[in-house]
């Protein structure tokens, strides 16, 4: 941890501590410690893929909520896709579709 905090920048200091921190006081210190090397695990590369990866390492991964379609909106027509053309321009090879 010590290693990549010196590589980061004091705005990215600050906000990866400030995660941490947070992070410390609602889910005790145990838990966001133990956090710490399962985030350093994935090898971010800057301080927001940090926070990022500490927050996955805290609470696992969220389901995607589904967006909300209006009832009025017109379905999209089907059409079957053609890659034959774009055959040519990868060397003549055979497309499957």
């Amino acid at each position: 941890m010590k290693n990549f905090l010196s590589e980061c920048d004091l705005p990215g200091k600050k906000q990866i501590l400030g995660a941490v921190s947070r992070a410390a006081q609602a889910e005790g210190i145990d838990r966001s410690v133990c956090a710490l090397s399962d985030a350093l695990s994935f090898s971010p590369k800057d301080a927001d893929s940090f926070v990022s990866a500490y927050g996955f390492a805290l609470q696992g991964p969220h389901q995607v909520p589904k967006n909300i379609v209006p009832a009025d909106l017109p379905s999209l027509t089907e059409y079957e896709l053609n890659f034959k053309a774009y055959g040519k321009l990868m060397g003549d090879g055979q497309c499957k579709r």
